[in-house]
């Protein structure tokens, strides 16, 4: 009787073993899997260039997930809304993104307790500023040397802000002040020019006639590029595996991730 239950014991031991080396296993391929189907490409900025996205009066809470599903590392994006007239937008970043409010004297400035939403700023100001202003609220609570302007309703691709840092770090002269974009409402701005001109519409005036880079790559979605008619390549790293490991599913003529970041 004894040598039954020792044996079932061991069996027992044996299965557990088997058991945390299998999930164990799992938690790797899966992390594997992840790794592969990432769009972020780059495991450093380019050239030390980093990026604030600024985003003032953002249409809806999807032009907020677009622009954190860009792939840069270097990079951030600061909401700028006024309180009064996107009350609920606010909330809908509150929940979705975990956000705490913190006082400052122009209103509060939200961050997630969460790290994987680190990159998200939401600041809401308490008097209703026109969207200068809010551009120049956003620019005050960046921490990254160049300030990306977007409009209100702006879909970038995933690989735009690599494709303006790569810009930025091949110039030979230095330091950019000002780029712009065949977007006309996208314009870059060093965070030297913003503070030496006092504002962000002010440094675009004193820049207009002096030497700045233009950007010819198309950043920004359009609605046919939207549309389901339309095919997006995010990357070209998806096999077999990624369809067996129910990772990635076709969506009419899309292929669509299912993996939650």
């Amino acid at each position: 009787m004894r040598l039954i239950i020792v044996a079932i014991s061991i069996a027992l031991l044996l299965l557990i073993v088997a058991v945390v080396l299998i999930c164990r296993c799992y938690k790797i391929f899966s992390a594997t899997q992840f790794l592969g189907l990432s769009t972020a490409s780059q495991t450093d900025c380019i050239g030390g260039v980093g990026i604030s996205i600024l985003s003032p009066l953002p249409e809806g809470i999807a032009t907020v997930v677009n622009l954190l599903g860009v792939s840069y590392p270097a990079s951030e994006v600061i909401v700028a809304i006024n309180r009064v007239q996107q009350r609920n937008l606010l909330l809908q970043l509150k929940i979705r993104y975990s956000l705490i409010g913190f006082k400052s004297q122009e209103g509060e400035v939200y961050r997630s307790y969460r790290y994987c939403f680190r990159r998200l700023i939401v600041v809401a100001s308490d008097s209703v500023l026109a969207r200068e202003q809010l551009i120049d609220l956003a620019a005050r609570n960046a921490i990254y040397d160049y300030l990306l302007a977007v409009p209100c309703s702006c879909r970038l691709f995933a690989d735009s802000l690599g494709f303006i840092a790569d810009s930025v770090a091949s110039q030979t002269e230095g330091r950019v002040d000002m780029a712009t974009t065949t977007d006309r409402d996208i314009v870059l701005l060093s965070r030297n020019a913003w503070r030496k001109n006092g504002g962000f519409c002010a440094a675009l005036q004193s820049l207009q006639y002096g030497q700045k880079l233009h950007i010819s790559q198309i950043l920004t979605l359009n609605e046919k590029t939207q549309s389901e008619h339309s095919l997006i390549i995010e990357r070209a790293r998806y096999n077999f595996w990624d369809f067996l490991a129910l990772n990635i599913m076709k969506f009419r003529n899309k292929l669509l991730s299912l993996k939650k970041t």
